[in-house]
């Protein structure tokens, strides 16, 4: 592919992370957000349009995923070894808590749920399948965070002290650098983390993370529900220890399926 292709590759690519929040968005305001002339952000839509993976809204002039996107982002998540290993686990957890279950995977300097499992109480809120949040932001983010390398750290601070604090996405969220970086130190030393409200108000969470092979962290396992529920004095310990057996089952299970050099 040509430079050209590749820069292409990379708008397009950057567009549909924009929409990737679900909220339907103008050109202009994709233009802004891209940094890139009202042109090219539609010559880029035209294409996406035809290859049915965004489509104009009832709002016209408002553009949105398309379905054929989200068929395609299915075929990914159908055929991840990480994600069809941890379903048996994910449900065990779900049922046993009938709290609501995530894995979630780095991506960058962003989490991305690519499994979620709801209890007997659904939330509407929260990290929906495919959902990104920023690595700071709640249980699993941060544990993802803490067990990343010393580059991924360097780059999600450079870009925290490029907007002079970390993203808040709550009132509740933890936007200190200093103080998150020393959660991080805490989050490595204990291997877990809980987190209430900082993501969404009024959800808690704890999160453990699942190490591959090779000794890495690949994702995190997540249990959430009401604040009381899952972080509080009664179910704390209990929640804790079940996400934390659960995930180094799948850990475990990693291992032993590992391919052999």
């Amino acid at each position: 592919m040509s430079s050209e292709g590749v820069q292409v590759l990379h708008k397009a690519t950057a567009l549909l992370r924009e929409l990737g929040d679900g909220t339907p968005m103008s050109a202009a305001e994709l233009a802004t957000a891209l940094g890139q002339p009202r042109t090219t952000v539609y010559r880029l839509l035209n294409t996406l349009i035809e290859l049915g993976w965004v489509q104009e809204t009832h709002q016209r002039g408002r553009f949105a995923l398309d379905v054929g996107m989200f068929a395609t982002a299915r075929g990914a998540l159908d055929c991840s070894p990480l994600r069809l290993a941890a379903i048996s686990f994910m449900r065990a957890l779900r049922n046993r808590t009938q709290k609501l279950v995530l894995l979630t995977v780095r991506r960058g300097t962003e989490a991305i749920c690519i499994e979620r499992m709801d209890g007997s109480e659904v939330y509407p809120v929260g990290m929906q399948l495919g959902g990104r949040l920023p690595l700071h932001a709640g249980a699993g983010p941060r544990v993802l965070l803490a067990l990343s390398s010393p580059a991924v750290i360097q780059a999600w601070e450079d870009e925290a002290r490029a907007n002079g604090e970390a993203k808040a996405i709550t009132p509740h969220t933890l936007v200190d650098i200093e103080a998150i970086t020393n959660r991080l130190q805490l989050i490595r030393a204990r291997g877990y983390e809980l987190s209430m409200g900082d993501s969404v108000v009024g959800l808690g969470s704890v999160a453990a993370p699942v190490i591959g092979p090779d000794g890495v962290c690949v994702a995190a396992i997540t249990l959430a529900g009401r604040s009381e529920d899952v972080t509080g004095e009664t179910g704390g310990t209990p929640h804790r220890d079940l996400v934390i057996a659960t995930a180094k089952a799948l850990s475990d299970k990693l291992a032993r399926t590992a391919p052999t050099r």
